[in-house]
């Protein structure tokens, strides 16, 4: 036996359960936070969806539709705050958050607090 080679040659041992992790097609999973908020309600789920994954599968992970009666399918859904497509494909970390229905016009909702600041203001 030749002992001279055996002192450049480093081996790594990898246990064949490792090995065959490491060699796997699979990709990893994507880690992605399905949040949905209303006046005291806040209900923030992690969930593990694979690659190629949407809005809609992460949605269907988080089960959030049990847990909200209020919600639809029909919901608007957005990434990070932005506004987006149920079929947008997830990327690594995203945080999807569901909106609720406007009740009623933003416009027409300053107007009339404006109108209630003003009414106030003159009784003063």
């Amino acid at each position: 036996m030749d002992h001279t080679r055996a002192a450049n040659t480093i081996r790594l041992y990898i246990s064949p359960s490792r090995a065959l992790m490491e060699s796997s097609w699979l990709p990893p999973l994507l880690k992605i936070t399905v949040a949905y908020c209303a006046p005291g309600v806040e209900d923030v789920s992690e969930v593990r969806v694979p690659p190629g994954s949407t809005v809609r599968d992460a949605i269907g992970a988080a089960q959030i539709h049990a847990r909200r009666p209020e919600l639809t399918d029909t919901t608007d859904a957005g990434i990070w705050g932005r506004r987006c497509s149920l079929d947008q494909p997830l990327t690594q970390g995203d945080r999807v958050e569901l909106y609720r229905p406007l009740t009623i016009d933003p416009m027409e909702g300053r107007r009339a607090r404006a109108e209630l600041r003003r009414r106030r203001g003159a009784k003063s």
